[in-house]
């Protein structure tokens, strides 16, 4: 099997050294073509072992599932360009944002009869095999192919099959959810800087608490992450009435937060000598 990305920038890159790295794909089984090539990415899958070509059409020829990786507003002329070498071997996956299966097929249906197109959503973590990846199967895939995407997907992360119309909400939440995730993290390790930590070491202890703490679920936990016999996990580390005022009154107090000086969505903000401080010897 070989494998061909349209596009060679970040989620390309992040695919392919997710298979590289896990084995379940060589690097000389792979082609990736791009308009630009000096880009930082291009360079990169180079230096890996990936063929690399600025003409789509050639990697259209030299692949059997064929991934298109760029911008969701190039499909379309993507598709124009490519239409006439898709063969019956192809198959198509899209993992462009809010790009319909129905529209790749009926773009590619002028070329050729009965395309196998699958569209599917990921996220940049599958770089260091922790991906989260959903993905449709089109009108004419056959179950093979959709099993064949999630052998290579699985291989990256977490990958299981869903109703299209689910895809849009899974863009919104583990597509954009690892930005949501490194926010959090700078901000830990803000507030770690602050109380004097050093900032390497404040990033690894932050990245630490996440990973261990949001990781619960995935190992059984119930839905209050329970680690005490007593207690829901965030009760047992700190137990406020009002939990968020709490953790904003908190680092308020210590100088990391300051409050917004606005109403947020209409409601207003208590000042800040009104908000519930944590018990002596809590922790956040």
């Amino acid at each position: 099997m070989s494998v061909g990305f349209i596009g060679a920038g970040q989620l390309a890159f992040a695919l392919v050294k997710g298979f590289t790295a896990a084995g379940i794909l060589a690097a000389h089984k792979i082609m990736a073509s791009s308009p630009d090539m000096d880009l930082a990415t291009v360079s990169a899958l180079r230096k890996m072992g990936v063929k690399l070509t600025p003409h789509n059409k050639e990697t259209v020829q030299h692949s059997d599932v064929l991934f298109l990786a760029v911008k969701p507003h190039i499909i379309p002329f993507i598709l124009d360009e490519i239409g006439t070498h898709i063969e019956d071997r192809h198959i198509v996956v899209s993992c462009a944002a809010g790009v319909t299966i129905g529209s790749i097929e009926k773009k590619l249906s002028a070329f050729r009869p009965a395309p196998r197109v699958i569209r599917c959503m990921t996220n940049t973590p599958v770089v260091v095999q922790e991906g989260a990846t959903v993905y449709a199967t089109g009108t004419h895939a056959q179950v093979e192919d959709g099993r064949l995407l999630e052998q290579l997907l699985s291989s990256v992360g977490f990958c299981t099959e869903v109703e299209e119309d689910l895809i849009n909400a899974v863009t919104g939440l583990s597509g954009s959810g690892p930005a949501y995730a490194f926010t959090a993290l700078d901000a830990l390790a803000d507030g770690g800087v602050k109380m004097g930590l050093p900032r390497r070491l404040a990033v690894r202890l932050g990245a630490q608490a996440l990973l261990v703490n949001l990781g619960l679920p995935l190992h059984g936990a119930d839905r209050n992450f329970s680690n005490s016999p007593t207690l829901p996990l965030p009760q047992s580390t700190t137990q406020p009435p009002k939990p968020m005022l709490q953790t904003q009154a908190s680092l308020h107090s210590w100088g990391v937060w300051e409050p917004p000086t606005h109403s947020l969505a209409g409601l207003e903000m208590p000042p800040p000598a009104a908000w519930p401080l944590p018990a002596p010897g809590s922790m956040l």
